[in-house]
């Protein structure tokens, strides 16, 4: 683009329209509204403290630790954790910088950091429990879905119950496949109010577009295509609500690609599509095609041998209605019906909850989540690719990140080998990264021990 010479530049400035007043790193509501609660509760500790002071000192600021801690019921115990009261920290030390002009000296806020984990800990007993680190393997895997199509004794809800067990399938998978987050394919409780707001106010931040923030059809494009000389379908997948979406470009976040035909086999029910396809099909989603089957037939009848000559290995895509675009794939099961939906997603937390309880019919006797199943994709790709394909998989924007939060903690040297000198093994190891550890085949998951027992005699 060419510059224009800088004597063109004469529009003169009303400098008096404009002001020194510091622009604040803009937020998200629910953000701010956390931000907001922090200086409220503090507040009230000054209420009822009159000996404390405001911007708070040392002493204070212990003094107003203890206070939300001995006042905050925990999630997992009774009292909250070490993290949730330092959580909660960071958020009042932003608060004040924010809403009260105030910045906490550097000096304090360590003094305060180790004070939570060391005096506050040891005074009020609170708990250091933490999430844990375990991966879901292909193996834990496997057990799941064998669970959920060949020994399940739970009867779905809903008018369509096969279809609440093909959208728990799918979204496992995906899970898995993408390493997304949970409130990416489910909608977040958390943003649920916020995607409400479509135009409220005249905050952009609050103006968002879609009327729900999960997985839908908009974020999906079925194509078919020529792979290593093979036709077959091809999904990609578009990340949309990724952490801090709403600050990114458009071509920032991730987006994936799931082909049909593996190069090696495995289990029919590690194939995504094969379960995305009915789910497709049963809300009338393709524009030109009644059902699946007849795409299927498309791609069976192409012949390698016509397609010589063509240069573009994308052969054909499958438009979906464009009524259905902001239609999320996975619902409530309530609005299985797409006809009849509201347009609303299922929920994050139904799905937690939901997979926790195939979990324990599984025989695991802790949690599997859809964060093992992100930390099991980011785990083997740290070892397969580069830190910048890594990095693009998780959506992260720093490299620390995944050894912070991501990296197993089970160490990957075999030590006797390494030290003796001889050859090593890794399966040991790969065990312990996974949820088979936690697991109990021979427990009994549909009855009490003696009711089972009464039952068999």
């Amino acid at each position: 683009m060419p510059q224009k010479p800088v004597a063109t530049f004469t529009c003169v400035i009303n400098l008096d329209k404009h002001d020194d007043k510091e622009i604040k790193r803009a937020v998200l509501p629910r953000t701010a509204e956390r931000y907001e609660r922090s200086v409220k509760i503090f507040d009230r500790f000054l209420e009822l403290h009159p000996a404390a002071c405001s911007p708070p000192d040392i002493k204070t600021y212990k003094g107003f630790l203890e206070f939300y801690a001995r006042n905050t019921t925990g999630r997992i115990e009774e009292k909250p954790t070490t993290e949730t009261v330092e959580n909660f920290r960071r958020d009042f030390e932003t608060a004040l910088a924010r809403l009260r002009g105030f910045r906490v000296p550097k000096n304090m806020s360590n003094t305060l950091k180790e004070y939570i984990i060391s005096d506050l800990k040891t005074k009020l007993s609170l708990p250091d429990v933490e999430m844990s680190r375990d991966g879901l393997s292909p193996n834990d895997l496997t057990i799941l879905l064998t669970q959920l199509w060949c020994r399940d004794f739970k009867e779905y809800r809903g008018q369509f119950p096969d279809r609440s067990r093909l959208q728990l399938t799918a979204s496992i998978l995906l899970y898995c496949f993408s390493s997304a987050r949970t409130g990416e394919v489910h909608e977040s409780t958390a943003r649920r109010s916020l995607a409400r707001q479509k135009d409220g106010g005249d905050n952009n931040d609050a103006n968002l577009q879609a009327s729900a923030m999960a997985a839908c059809y908009k974020h999906f494009i079925l194509t078919i295509e020529l792979v290593d000389g093979i036709p077959m379908l091809v999904l990609t997948y578009a990340r949309e609500f990724v952490k801090g979406y709403w600050r990114k470009k458009k071509w920032e976040p991730p987006v994936h690609a799931f082909y049909e035909v593996y190069k090696e086999e495995v289990p029919l029910f590690f194939n995504l599509i094969f379960f995305m396809l009915p789910l497709f099909s049963a809300d009338c989603a393709f524009r030109h095609y009644k059902s699946y089957t007849e795409i299927l037939d498309e791609v069976d009848s192409i012949k390698v041998s016509d397609l010589e000559s063509q240069s573009n290995h994308v052969i054909s895509r499958i438009h979906f209605r464009k009524d259905l675009l902001d239609t999320p794939v996975f619902r409530p099961f309530s609005e299985l019906d797409c006809e009849t939906s509201t347009g609303r997603a299922r929920g994050a937390d139904a799905f937690g909850k939901e997979f926790a309880a195939l979990e324990y019919r599984s025989g695991y006797e802790l949690n599997v989540t859809a964060c093992a199943c992100r930390r099991w994709a980011l785990m083997e790709t740290d070892k397969k690719y580069s830190q910048t394909a890594r990095m693009k998989h998780a959506s992260h924007t720093e490299a620390c990140t995944f050894g912070r939060l991501y990296a197993r903690p089970v160490c990957e040297v075999d030590g006797p080998a390494t030290y003796l000198n001889i050859a090593s093994r890794h399966e040991h190891i790969q065990n312990r990264r996974s949820m088979g550890i936690h697991r109990n085949p021979n427990l009994w998951q549909s009855l009490p021990a003696k009711a089972e027992f009464e039952f068999q005699e």
